[in-house]
């Protein structure tokens, strides 16, 4: 009879175990399904935020060529026309004043290009690499191979405008800290992805998101932003010298 009453007293405290186990895992699970949830709300809120930055930039880009732009342009014939019936002594400052106009319609047109290229939206991602890359030739710092492999037609809004952000800051990255004197860029579109890959040749630096090393926030945000709509992103070191960054875009 005590070794029933042990058994039995045994067998109880193992069962006792097993639904303290059983309530435990019920009780995990239930947190991973909570976590989940919340990661994908997260995730969601993620490009929403993304989609609202570029939605105002493309707004104030349409301000300054759509309102700014006509004004400028009337400053500019107004001053023609002041020049003309100006005496001459007076001709001199009013094409100074002109020349002064000339330089805020040039500046304003490379911001309204930088908050948004109307190109992006009017010619698509393609033109609008091309058009990136040409700007940085005529200033002659950087020699810029670009190469472009499959359609990038009819992509994902969220992937387009990743990859160009991704693309020009990139350059701008390699033109001010690499003092490189060449870069590719290469796009290629597989069935279910674009991939970009840049190269310099530059001195290089050692990328960690983790330190949020100085001069290299924008890197830092553009690969939140990519892993925000499902892409991927990584940063590594160029042979024989310079940087590679690589990234995938979901089509």
């Amino acid at each position: 009879m005590p070794y029933l009453l042990g058994f039995l007293a045994s067998a109880a405290a193992v069962a006792a175990l097993a639904a303290q186990a059983f309530r435990l895992l019920r009780r995990a699970h239930r947190l991973e399904e909570r976590l989940a949830e919340r990661n994908s709300k997260l995730h969601a809120f993620a490009v929403e935020l993304i989609r609202a930055e570029e939605d105002q930039r493309s707004r104030i880009a349409r301000e300054l060529h759509d309102g700014l732009g006509q004004m400028m342009t009337a400053v500019t014939i107004e001053l023609k026309v002041l020049h003309d019936a100006a005496p001459p002594t007076l001709q001199p400052r009013v094409d100074d004043v002109g020349a002064l106009a000339a330089q805020v319609m040039t500046e304003m047109r490379r911001i309204s290009q930088e908050l948004r290229p109307a190109i992006l939206d009017e010619m698509g991602l393609g033109e609008a690499v091309r058009g990136l890359v040409a700007r940085l030739q005529r200033h002659g710092a950087l020699d810029v191979a670009l190469a472009i492999e499959g359609s990038l037609e009819r992509l994902p809004a969220d992937s387009t405008i990743a990859c160009y952000r991704l693309v020009q800051e990139a350059l701008n990255n390699i033109m001010r800290h690499s003092g490189a004197k060449k870069a590719a860029v290469r796009l290629l579109r597989s069935a279910d992805h674009l991939e970009v890959q840049i190269t310099d040749d530059g001195k290089g630096f050692d990328y960690d998101p983790a330190a949020k090393l100085d001069g290299h926030f924008g890197l830092l945000g553009l690969e939140e932003r990519i892993r925000a709509i499902g892409g991927r992103f990584e940063f590594g070191r160029n042979q024989p010298t310079g940087t590679r960054l690589t990234a995938q875009f979901p089509l």
